[in-house]
């Protein structure tokens, strides 16, 4: 079985999120983001103490899967998103999209609308 995006939207693999230090007193403390919330190697939930600003306005990095026939035929100019195709890395809004899994041991997709692309990855050679 194989998942395809269909209409405008698009499917694109997470990176995961990258370990965060925070700052307590003079002392930097590793946290991982672990089901939504921000916890540090011990297991004490910090998610209260991230900047919720920061969180809010950041664009996460994906990998996209698939792309559905219909992705950008809304907008009038599609030269921005011309060369968008499947495996280009690109960075989506934070909230954004629902989360999708074929089956219980797959990887987790994300299923996005084609306005939700902010910016790809350009790889300099």
């Amino acid at each position: 079985m194989a998942i395809e995006a269909i209409a405008f939207r698009i499917i694109v693999k997470p990176v995961p999120v990258q370990d965060k230090k925070l700052l307590f007193g003079n002392e930097k403390v590793p946290v991982k983001k672990m089901k939504g919330r921000w916890v540090t190697e011990s297991g004490v939930d910090v998610s209260h103490l991230v900047d919720e600003k920061e969180e809010q306005g950041a664009a996460v990095r994906g990998t996209i899967v698939s792309i559905g026939e219909d992705a950008w035929k809304a907008y009038k100019t599609k030269s921005e998103f011309a060369g968008l195709k499947v495996g280009d890395e690109v960075f989506y809004a934070r909230y954004a999209g629902k989360f999708i899994k074929e089956t219980d041991e797959s990887e987790e997709l994300l299923v996005l609308n084609d306005e939700d692309i902010v910016c790809k990855v350009r790889k300099d050679t």
